[in-house]
């Protein structure tokens, strides 16, 4: 390998099953743990380099403890990589997109009042 000690770290038992079997498969090390990335109390602070969070952020009510836990197992000089998803790709029928390739409003953005702007439909190629 390539010199670094892996920790996957996800809630889902299946999703640590495929990770085991890839790892087998390739010969690969690495080390699973189930768990909620709102605790991480499996791990020691500033233990880790490096901090992949995946758009995992939108399966949690609140984002901040989550940021407080990796920043408290990320060591000093560390980076964290995160995967943000914007909102407004919820904004569109998906359906539509892919069936028709209409772009239409079908929600509307919390945050946002006035819609009216957005309510046509737009083609794109």
């Amino acid at each position: 390998g390539a010199g670094a000690r892996v920790t996957v770290f996800d809630n889902s038992p299946r999703q640590l099953e495929g990770d085991r079997t890839v790892t087998q498969k390739h010969k690969l090390e690495l080390t699973t743990v189930e768990g909620g990335m709102r605790d991480l109390s499996a791990f020691q602070s500033e233990s880790y380099d490096l901090i992949f969070h995946p758009v995992t952020n939108i399966f949690v009510p609140e984002i901040r403890p989550v940021w407080s836990e990796a920043f408290r197992v990320l060591k000093h000089g560390g980076t964290m990589l995160a995967g943000i998803v914007n909102p407004i790709m919820y904004t569109f029928d998906n359906k539509l997109v892919d069936e028709q390739r209409v772009i239409q409003v079908k929600y509307a953005l919390p945050f946002r009042h006035n819609q009216h702007h957005l309510a046509g439909k737009a083609r794109y190629r």
